[in-house]
């Protein structure tokens, strides 16, 4: 991927670095109003949009903005923190171990840690922490590593309940960032981009041309509970956006844009309803931004050389 030089320069300093500060803010309304804080339970908040329905008055920070209520050094990570229960969910690297870590809101204090070993090195050389933010359903949490580890732990104490080496049972070829497509539940499936390829294909994605042959895996469902695989569809590889769900006309959607366009599937079934070829021909170029939906409208951004279709 070409990038001019200070872009690459801004890209070194926010992601090459080992450690970075986690700084929790305290947002602090009026006096007497009543405060009732909501969860951010995976990425792109509750809603999958980035939006908060939290009506937060900024007037008392005036220009100095909130105060720290604390601050937490953590490992090597691309994810954002996860904010459930009272809990603030971090995965992050430490060395050759990826780390989830749990953490009281309030306080900072450290309730439990579960890590997983982990050898993933960047082909670009950019950090070799996780992408994906930590997933939290109730009484579970999930994360999803650059190595394509898939782990659902106890949101009580991280012991681990379910484990998928999703390279290994789906044939992952290593994509030029890893794995960085955060998993999203839906209902009673963890519904995650795999895109895997058949036996025999390269494992180095150059060697394939950067074109590796799919395998029925971009969007694979598993029951949440138990990590089986409920269904697997579209002849897809990964990209590093995340699926989206909808109801439009009283009718549940699913839209994953995968590697090489936007397919729309009803996600309780698997069943697909249509597929949108949609991708710069470049080699190096990555469908990453997840898609928009407005009323019946689904808008999709390919970068490189921008497009956009609504």
């Amino acid at each position: 991927m070409q990038l001019n030089q200070r872009t690459e320069n801004i890209f070194t300093k926010l992601f090459q670095s080992t450690y970075f500060l986690f700084l929790l803010l305290c947002f602090l309304l009026l006096i007497g109003t009543d405060v009732h804080a909501l969860d951010w339970s995976g990425f792109l908040g509750p809603e999958q949009n980035s939006k908060s329905q939290e009506k937060i008055n900024i007037t008392p920070w005036q220009k100095t903005g909130p105060p720290v209520l604390w601050t937490k050094e953590i490992g090597t990570s691309y994810g954002a923190p996860t904010i459930a229960n009272g809990r603030v969910y971090i995965f992050a690297r430490h060395r050759d171990m990826a780390r989830l870590t749990c953490l009281e809101s309030d306080t900072g204090d450290e309730l439990w840690q579960y890590e997983y070993p982990t050898d993933y090195e960047d082909m670009y050389g950019y950090n070799n922490g996780p992408r994906c933010c930590p997933v939290v359903d109730r009484d579970r949490v999930y994360i999803f590593g650059a190595e394509g580890e898939l782990h659902c732990v106890s949101a009580q104490n991280g012991k681990r309940l379910w484990e998928v080496d999703t390279v290994a049972k789906f044939n992952v070829v290593q994509n030029f960032f890893g794995v960085a497509s955060a998993p999203a539940v839906e209902g009673e499936l963890l519904i995650v981009q795999i895109g895997g390829s058949p036996p025999g294909t390269p494992k180095d994605i150059w060697a394939s041309n950067g074109k590796p042959k799919p395998n029925s895996s971009g969007i694979v469902a598993f029951n949440k509970h138990t990590g089986e695989v409920v269904y697997q569809i579209a002849d897809e590889l990964a990209s590093y956006a995340s699926p989206i769900f909808a109801t439009i006309d009283g009718r549940r959607w699913g839209f994953a844009f995968l590697r090489g366009g936007l397919v729309g599937f009803e996600p309780e079934t698997g069943k697909i309803d249509f597929h949108y070829p949609w991708r710069h021909p470049k080699i190096e170029s990555v469908n990453a931004s997840c898609p928009v939906v407005a009323d019946d409208l689904v808008f999709i951004v390919k970068p490189v050389i921008t497009y956009t279709l609504l």
